[in-house]
């Protein structure tokens, strides 16, 4: 197989990923109405692709993987358009010895103030309570995927 193609299966991957998250907000910090609560919920539209790339050279981590893809998850109301949060997946991962084609590091990182809720797979993983969080998962493993999120991403940054 070409390199070409193997990038094309790659991208095909990551879009398979990606169709598979939902996000939603959660309006606590901002009202866009007066008839909003505090905890007035809203999906995002998405995703929309923003970046496709590669590692740079010289991450702090000996981690590799064949693609990486960012994508946008947009909050549209009276006609304005606003990233809240984008999506980022890197993978497959080479060098995880066991499960390297079925593992890939997911990154989140949040633009608004407002907590954003993560489904995955039709299941809720869970709330993202900082500006943004990073694990890796193997996709096939919807447990896997859970945990991983609820450590990394269930919890306050300092």
């Amino acid at each position: 197989m070409s390199v070409t193609s193997d990038l094309l299966n790659y991208f095909e991957k990551h879009r398979e990923i990606i169709q598979k998250i939902n996000v939603v907000e959660i309006t606590k910090n901002f009202r866009y109405t007066n008839d909003q609560s505090n905890n007035f919920e809203f999906a995002l539209k998405g995703p929309s692709l923003v970046f496709i790339g590669n590692q740079a050279p010289g991450e702090p981590n000996n981690l590799k993987q064949a693609l990486m893809t960012s994508w946008a998850f947009i909050e549209t109301f009276n006609g304005d358009f606003n990233i809240e949060i984008l999506v980022t997946i890197w993978g497959p991962m080479w060098n995880v010895e066991k499960d390297a084609e079925e593992t890939f590091n997911f990154e989140f990182s949040v633009v608004g103030s407002n907590p954003m809720k993560i489904v995955y797979d039709n299941q809720e993983l869970g709330t993202i309570l900082s500006t943004y969080c990073g694990f890796k998962a193997k996709i096939s493993d919807i447990n896997d995927i859970r945990n991983s999120f609820k450590e990394a991403c269930g919890k306050k940054s300092t």
